[in-house]
């Protein structure tokens, strides 16, 4: 079902509960936009969804404050950041990369979040996910071969990749296409930690961040024309962070109407990145990330990426839904 579609069930089904309460954007109504991004219950989930009065370039709510007093809240156990998370082998970048293969090919990312959950896109698991991601790879840094590495005048070193599968996946439960686009696998067993088998940290809402103009992301450069002959090796790049504006409009002279709002943010490719991977090396649900105090924090999930140079890419801002990943994940 089409976000057009969708809007347009919501504005029926929803016009008379702006009745005294005026349909405004999510941004400006806070007391409802922590249910939205943290729906901890489903009758919670019930509610927003009746408060929900447009889907479109942006989010918009019925900002009925007596409503939302009476929303119920679940107290979950508040997981915490592992003490050795977000930290990597120089030999072996960015190994919270996890690869989910089904029929022969990776079809999306994640990022490892501790022994039993991967942090990825909804896009990628909201739709019956065992039926179609059979295996979850840690570890792996070549995809056509899943575990070795011809290093520089060395011997062929062969990495002891772990295959996993899923035990639950949980997408956000008001996902909407590039809205509340986050989900969390639940892993059928736990993974041991290796030195290219590490945990992202994730964001501290309470905690300052340096500002920043760019990111960095990885992937399998799964998503481009399966006929090319590269090799589908683990690739970094840096993406530039543009306003949400920028993003809207490039979309919109294309032809394209998407949901965009605080709860995103938007990046394009570094201008030095060579045409041929130009968009190629970011896989959905693959982690945005950046390194300070001496680790490496998950900002962002790549939810919409398309391959063109130069052409924005839409992420999901994790500042806003760390305390519901938080409270989806089981001891």
């Amino acid at each position: 079902m089409n976000s057009d579609w969708i809007s347009f069930i919501l504005l029926i089904s929803n016009a008379l509960a702006c009745d005294e309460t005026k349909c405004v954007t999510l941004s400006l109504c806070p007391a409802l936009q922590r249910y939205v991004t943290n729906p901890t219950t489903n009758y919670t989930v019930r509610n927003v969804e009746r408060l929900i009065c447009e889907v479109d370039e942006d989010v918009r709510v019925c900002c009925d404050q007596m409503a939302i007093a009476n929303f119920e809240t679940e107290s979950k156990p508040f997981y915490k950041n592992a003490k050795t998370c977000g930290s990597q082998d120089p030999t072996y970048e960015f190994p919270w990369l996890v690869s989910f293969m089904g029929f022969g090919a990776s079809i999306c990312s994640g990022a490892l979040l501790n022994e039993r959950y991967v942090l990825t896109s909804a896009s990628c698991i909201s739709h019956n996910a065992t039926e179609y991601i059979f295996d979850i790879l840690l570890g792996d840094i070549n995809l056509k071969n899943n575990s070795c590495n011809e290093t520089y005048g060395a011997p062929e070193e062969c990495l002891q990749v772990k295959s996993l599968s899923i035990e639950e996946a949980i997408p956000h439960p008001l996902f909407n296409g590039t809205f509340n686009n986050v989900g969390l696998i639940r892993l059928n067993e736990s993974v041991l930690y290796t030195e290219y088998i590490q945990p992202i940290c994730l964001p501290n809402a309470t905690s300052i961040r340096p500002a920043l103009n760019s990111m960095y992301t990885s992937g399998f450069a799964v998503h481009f024309d399966p006929k090319t002959e590269r090799e589908k090796w683990k690739r970094n790049t840096t993406i530039i962070l543009k306003s949400l504006d920028t993003c809207k409009e490039w979309y919109k002279s294309h032809g394209r109407t998407i949901t965009l709002n605080e709860l995103n943010f938007c990046s394009i490719d570094k201008d030095d990145t060579p045409p041929e991977f130009a968009n190629t090396i970011l896989d959905r649900g693959a982690p945005v990330v950046t390194f300070h105090n001496n680790q490496w924090y998950a900002e962002g999930i790549v939810s919409l990426a398309e391959e063109e140079r130069q052409r924005p890419i839409v992420h999901t801002n994790l500042t806003y839904y760390v305390d519901w990943i938080h409270s989806n994940m089981k001891d």
